[in-house]
């Protein structure tokens, strides 16, 4: 994944988001349980908020807080590092 700056945000290769307001958002890569625990939701954008809720630690009320462009930032890094987990060879 290459470092990349689109909407004065940041998108960092090391999970990282600094947002366009300057706070930088850890994401951990996520696993099995985090996507069996939010199955449950049918909306499939609600599902996809909560599972960014819980890999940033962010409450879900920060996540409707944030300027859509860096909800944007959060959603390519979400996309890449569960990319980057389905690539493992077995």
């Amino acid at each position: 994944m290459n470092t990349t700056t689109q909407n004065d945000g940041k998108l960092t290769q090391n999970g990282k988001v600094t947002l366009s307001d300057g706070r930088v958002i850890v994401m951990r890569r996520p696993k099995v349980k985090d996507v069996n625990n939010v199955r449950h939701i049918e909306d499939s954008l609600e599902r996809e908020q909560m599972l960014i809720v819980n890999l940033t630690e962010m409450t879900k009320e920060d996540l409707d807080d944030l300027y859509i462009q860096d909800y944007e930032l959060l959603q390519k890094l979400f996309v890449d590092l569960r990319s980057a987990s389905t690539k493992v060879k077995l």
